[in-house]
């Protein structure tokens, strides 16, 4: 089983390249597949699956912001319970729900292969997203965000997590692009 995760400070684009991904892969964004606090899409294949909500109702706040706050442990466990006689090879997610160190590891100690991505973009473009989509985050809660994506690059360069953290710059159309075809390269 390979686990393909995107992270980073809010307004970096995790949503909009996680779309892209979907749509590359053709991956339906209908109503998700739920079992009680998980919710996924799989690709008419049903070999890669992508955590969280991108479904006709999703508003500005997609994928796993959709989850429940408690979801981290249903996730863990509906990914053990995927075996290997299914086919679903690839799971992917993206948002701050499940870009934790805690659930991390949990995949890595799981023995899954794991990838790590962290999406990145200048100050300009985080500042104007967040002012297109109108949200309300407060600063304090950026700052706590930020914080924690920072302390999970420095646990990667430190060694606590084991599998590939790779930053990818995301600011304009072109990288999303970029960024789509470098996520798609490790599935395949």
């Amino acid at each position: 089983m390979r686990i393909i995760g995107i992270g980073g400070q809010p307004a970096t684009g995790k949503s909009t390249l996680m779309t892209a991904i979907m749509e590359r892969l053709k991956i339906s964004r209908t109503e998700p597949n739920r079992i009680k606090y998980v919710k996924w899409h799989e690709n008419m294949l049903g070999t890669t699956a992508v955590l969280g909500d991108y479904g006709p109702t999703a508003t500005t706040f997609t994928g796993t912001d959709k989850l429940g706050m408690s979801a981290q442990p249903h996730v863990v466990r509906w990914i053990s319970t995927l075996s290997n006689a299914s086919l679903l090879r690839t799971v992917l997610f993206e948002g701050d729900r499940l870009f934790n160190l805690s659930f991390l590891q949990s995949m890595e100690a799981a023995g899954y292969h794991c990838e790590w991505y962290v999406l990145t973009a200048e100050p300009d473009s985080i500042h104007d997203r967040h002012r297109a989509r109108g949200d309300s985050q407060t600063e304090t809660w950026l700052k706590g965000r930020k914080t924690k994506v920072a302390n999970i690059m420095q646990a990667s360069q430190e060694g606590t997590l084991k599998s590939t953290m790779t930053p990818l710059p995301h600011n304009t159309p072109v990288d999303t692009e970029r960024n789509t075809r470098t996520v798609i390269a490790t599935i395949d």
